[in-house]
């Protein structure tokens, strides 16, 4: 294959965009270290939820309304402080950062679905769990099947989540308006997110630094699939 250099690759994925004079490893290697990846990282979250549901609601119990307040804070700052350093790491070439960075992403995602999920019952968690990996699974078969329709929704699925999250955002604290309908719209997105980075990490250069990239953008979908799942359960479950 013929690459050529880019020296500045931009965005959450920017490590992806191939380069020149890297040697690349076998096919079933490349997607064993993303599979392996993903793995890790989920086995990690069911950990942290484990530790959560252990003591999550005690804490609330016992905790006061301004300690509450300022640990929301604190823990919304060092959500975004290691979500960003993470994503910045994975991008570097060096496998070493990449590993730390894929582990800083993980592990603040990963919090704050253990603090979400340990407020539900196992049973409804589990479902979610599966309705996610089934979900997942079938766009990753889809996008296999149509790469080229899913290789073109790069720049059109992150205009429409950006526009999504700032009207869900708009509505919930200016107008205080429910905003139930955009679980769905979101779910959608994050799906078609699935099989589009599924396609663009099999359609560059397969060395370990862009599997680990690719296992990124793939927990981050899969997480945010799993949350809007989740809150679509727990809301039809309060109906019933």
């Amino acid at each position: 294959m013929n690459y050529n250099e880019q020296k500045n690759p931009i965005g959450f994925m920017g490590n992806l965009t191939p380069y020149y004079g890297v040697r690349e490893m076998g096919e079933h290697a490349y997607n064993l270290i993303i599979g392996a990846a993903l793995a890790w990282g989920f086995f990690l979250c069911y950990l942290l939820l484990g530790y959560m549901r252990q003591n999550l609601m005690m804490f609330l119990y016992r905790a006061d309304a301004d300690t509450l307040k300022g640990l929301s804070i604190g823990v919304l700052i060092g959500y975004f402080v290691f979500a960003l350093g993470g994503s910045a790491l994975v991008r570097t070439r060096n496998l070493g950062l990449c590993i730390i960075g894929y582990h800083m992403v993980v592990l603040s995602m990963g919090f704050l679905l253990a603090i979400a999920a340990a407020l539900y019952e196992p049973a409804l968690v589990t479902r979610a769990a599966l309705l996610t990996g089934i979900v997942a699974l079938s766009m990753m078969v889809v996008s296999s099947i149509f790469p080229m329709a899913f290789a073109s929704m790069g720049s059109g699925l992150g205009i429409a989540l950006l526009t999504s999250l700032i009207v869900e955002l708009v509505a919930t604290f200016l107008f205080h308006v429910r905003t139930d309908f955009m679980d769905w719209v979101v779910l959608v997105i994050m799906s078609l997110y699935v099989g589009f980075d599924w396609v663009r990490a099999n359609s560059i250069q397969r060395t370990a630094t862009n599997a680990i990239g690719a296992a990124t953008a793939l927990f981050v979908d899969v997480a945010n699939i799993f949350i809007r799942i989740l809150s679509i359960l727990a809301r039809s479950k309060r109906r019933d």
